[in-house]
């Protein structure tokens, strides 16, 4: 029976001496019962484990507690740990090396007698560092995130505000007219290329924050024939600028359950692109589609099927001169499209060249 035990004994001496984990065993008094090579070089003892058997850890706490980044509370947590006398796992600790480690304590309780405890310490040092580079690379991305919110504020404020004020201004002006053809002319010129800086302002701003904002869609009520009216304020001026007619035949009672910002930035570009393909003496239909959709007509210029695939391209820009020289850096449809999934619609191209488009949007 003896000799049966003292075999267990050295299989477990073996087992203990081979484990990559730094081992301390301890008897109830405290005493090292065993320990390993690993715990050893661990804790910079130069002492072959052995010569460690018998030796009291009593004082150890106070004796290393030099070892790590908090003395003081490597201290107290030993006593917390050693009075509690319950099951330990994953105490991390920081040396002041750099080191990180992770300490299990586990009583050794037969019979409610307690004979002591196993302390067992991992280096966790390529771990944490993984934990700690990944959190500020997180808190990085959270600083750049705001950094960004904080950008497009300030250009949404302090260049669309004045720009905005801008083009009331000038509204209110050209409303009044002066009697002079050439100043009245050069007013509502200078009315509609504003109105398209700001257009292509705002469609600059929605086509950068589609890529990085993740904002949820926010649905509610939406009464489609105001939503209408309201863009086609809009771009009143540069449609009287080419005598081209806008008509609105959505119904008075066509409510749709969508976002409003989203579907306002869809029905300005729509109407947008529109009129920059119309003729003069043109006309723009927006009209009911299906049950609560609705559709952008014109008799402008068309498109050849090539160039409705491309529209459908999220990956392509599509920059082009209007009917009456106006630029356009191309983005306009790609938001339409894009904005178009966002809400769950569906959007729909039928064109010919020199007969016009129609754009369906299925909401």
């Amino acid at each position: 029976m003896l000799l049966h035990e003292d075999i267990l004994n050295k299989r477990f001496a073996l087992l203990i001496e081979n484990l990559h984990e730094g081992i301390l065993v301890e008897n109830e008094e405290r005493r090292i019962i065993l320990t390993n090579d690993a715990f050893c070089k661990m804790f910079g003892f130069s002492v072959e484990p052995h010569a460690m058997i018998g030796f009291d850890c009593s004082n150890a706490a106070e004796d290393s507690k030099g070892f790590f980044s908090d003395p003081e509370g490597f201290v107290v947590r030993i006593a917390q740990i050693l009075d509690a006398k319950t099951k330990v796992i994953g105490d991390e600790l920081e040396t002041v090396t750099g080191l990180y480690l992770e300490r299990d304590y586990i009583p050794v309780i037969i019979d409610n007698n307690y004979l002591g405890h196993v302390w067992k310490y991992r280096d966790i040092t390529e771990k944490k560092q993984f934990l700690l580079a990944k959190q500020k690379l997180i808190d990085d991305l959270e600083e750049l995130n705001h950094t960004k919110d904080m950008l497009f504020s300030i250009i949404a404020h302090d260049f669309r505000g004045p720009l905005s004020s801008l083009i009331s201004y000038l509204d209110h002006v050209v409303e009044k007219s002066t009697g002079n053809f050439k100043i009245d002319r050069d007013l509502s010129q200078l009315l509609s290329q504003s109105e398209s800086v700001l257009q292509m302002t705002t469609n600059m701003l929605v086509w950068a924050k589609q890529f990085l904002d993740h904002k949820a869609v926010n649905r509610v009520p939406v009464n489609l024939r105001k939503l209408v009216e309201t863009e086609f304020g809009l771009i009143k001026y540069a449609a009287r600028q080419k005598e081209v007619t806008l008509v609105n035949s959505i119904p008075d009672d066509r409510v749709v359950t969508s976002d409003i910002e989203v579907l306002g930035h869809v029905v300005r570009n729509l109407l947008s692109n529109a009129l920059k393909f119309s003729h003069e003496s043109g006309f723009i239909f927006v009209e009911p589609h299906g049950d609560s959709g609705f559709k952008v007509r014109d008799n402008g210029v068309g498109m050849a099927p090539d160039m409705v695939e491309q529209l459908l391209d999220s990956n392509t820009f599509a920059p082009g001169k209007g009917t009456s020289g106006e630029k356009g850096m191309g983005i306009g449809m790609q938001i339409v499209n894009t904005m178009c999934k966002k809400i769950g619609g569906i959007l729909t191209i039928e064109s010919q060249l020199g007969k016009g488009t129609t754009i369906y949007v299925g909401i």
